[in-house]
């Protein structure tokens, strides 16, 4: 058990340390960034209370995601779920990573299916590289 709290809080500071190095090159406040590359940018609240509270969430799941694949992500491993309502899903494997919403293809002037895969283009390019390097654990 300590040592998945070990994994789990070297993979939040990878993440973190990556979102950090990102934000340097970010276009936006609304930003998820990773390796110098806006990954998406967040217009709409999505149900959340505010963007920032949407972000975080992403960044949960992508820590429950790292910890729970024990940090090994490929970009084979990202896909797009279609939803009843017309929305994506962005999956890693089978975690949701977000969810591109009719709001969000609105604000962008484009459909929920090509926001969806520009995003994930993003997230599959960048997020393996900001997995945590193995340890002598």
């Amino acid at each position: 058990m300590k040592l998945k709290g070990m994994f789990a809080a070297a993979i939040l500071a990878a993440l973190l340390f990556a979102g950090t190095a990102g934000a340097k090159a970010q276009s936006s406040p609304n930003s998820i960034a990773y390796v110098g590359r806006d990954v998406a940018i967040l217009r709409t609240t999505a149900g959340y209370p505010s963007v920032l509270s949407r972000i975080n969430r992403f960044y949960e799941r992508m820590v429950d995601t790292f910890t729970d694949f024990h940090g090994t992500m490929r970009r084979s491993d990202f896909h797009i779920v279609a939803l009843p309502n017309g929305e994506r899903n962005i999956m890693a494997r089978n975690r949701l990573i977000l969810t591109v919403t009719n709001a969000d293809a609105r604000s962008y002037r484009t459909s929920t299916s090509e926001l969806a895969r520009r995003w994930l283009r993003g997230f599959a390019a960048t997020l393996p590289q900001a997995q945590p390097m193995p340890s002598a654990f």
